[in-house]
C-alpha cells in the first residue's frame, strides 16, 4: 500500500514491546494494537520531520485490518502512554 518498511519496522516494535508486557490479551486487543501502532509511529516521524512513504488514515486501517477506528484510537492513546 505504499507505506514505507521504516514505518512497518517500527510500529512492530512498538506493538511487540507492549505485547511483551502482559501475558493474555483478547482477539479484539490484538486486532487494534498494531493499527494502532502504525498510527503512533507515523504522526511521531512526522513531527520529527523523518516521514517517507504513504500515510494510512484511520479508514484505511480500519478496512485493512477490519479494526474499528475507536478502538484503534483508544490503543494508539494507551502506546502513547507506554514507555517501551
Amino acid at each position: 500500500m505504499g507505506v514505507h518498511q521504516e514505518t512497518i519496522n517500527l510500529a512492530t516494535q512498538k506493538a511487540n514491546k507492549h505485547l511483551t508486557q502482559k501475558q493474555t490479551y483478547t482477539t479484539k486487543q490484538l486486532k487494534h494494537i498494531f493499527p494502532a501502532a502504525i498510527i503512533l509511529t507515523q504522526s511521531k516521524l512526522e513531527c520529527l520531520g523523518q516521514f517517507k512513504g504513504k500515510k494510512l488514515n484511520e479508514r484505511q486501517l480500519e478496512e485493512l485490518f477490519e479494526a474499528d477506528r475507536k478502538t484503534t484510537r483508544k490503543w494508539k492513546e494507551i502506546l502513547e502512554k507506554d514507555p517501551g
